[in-house]
């Protein structure tokens, strides 16, 4: 079925466009036409004037950091999980550090048993002692968001960030700290925040 019809919107730079819908309305449907995870079968969207089918993905894709609904954590070390938004500066734990400090979880990633190099899985266990939780972590589903905002806020100033529901897995109080932390870092950076709840997108500079 033809989903977006009749949608007309514009994305001002360095503002923060809250998109609020229902369940179907086609939000995330938007997120991935402007990732090109596929293109429009009518229509256009437009960066600065050029439509997106004529940009390479991978270049279009540098500029874009993104949090998605189907988000997850890789069986990999906490600093891997943090570091693989930008593999350019793979061995930068203080900006690993960073990242998961802005996205509220450098205290839980540092208490681990091997601390940022824990790995976030039980899948490879020691034979020997498969109960030793130093062998590896299961974050918790609200440790997961964060983790998956860490990893977008560790590609650093890309022109555009898309949340797709952010702060769907945690409780209203650390929904109410993450949303204020997200607009303290994306000042003055373009951002698209999505959400069927108008109360956590409220101070957008534009609502649609």
């Amino acid at each position: 079925p033809w989903v977006l019809s009749g949608v007309d919107l514009m994305i001002p730079a360095g503002k923060a466009v809250g998109l609020v819908g229902l369940n179907g309305a086609g939000k995330s449907t938007l997120v991935k036409l402007l990732c090109r995870f596929y293109d429009p079968d009518r229509g256009a969207i437009l960066w600065n004037g050029v439509d997106l089918r004529e940009m390479r993905p991978e270049d279009l894709r540098r500029r874009i950091s993104g949090v998605f609904q189907d988000h997850l954590v890789y069986d990999l070390t906490a600093q891997d999980n943090v570091a693989i938004g930008d593999v350019e500066a793979y061995g930068d734990l203080d900006r690993v550090r960073t990242a998961a400090g802005y996205a509220g979880l450098d205290e839980t990633l540092d208490a681990l048993p091997r601390g940022y190099r824990t790995l976030l899985t039980r899948m490879f266990v020691s034979e020997d002692d498969p109960e030793d939780p130093t062998t590896g972590v299961v974050l918790s589903g609200g440790q997961s968001q964060r983790m998956a905002l860490a990893r977008a806020y560790f590609r650093g100033g890309r022109d555009l960030m898309i949340l797709d529901e952010p702060s769907a897995g945690l409780d209203p109080e650390a929904e109410a700290d993450l949303h204020a932390q997200i607009r303290r870092y994306r000042a003055g950076r373009t951002s698209l925040l999505i959400s069927h709840r108008l109360n956590t997108v409220r101070d957008s500079d534009l609502l649609v």
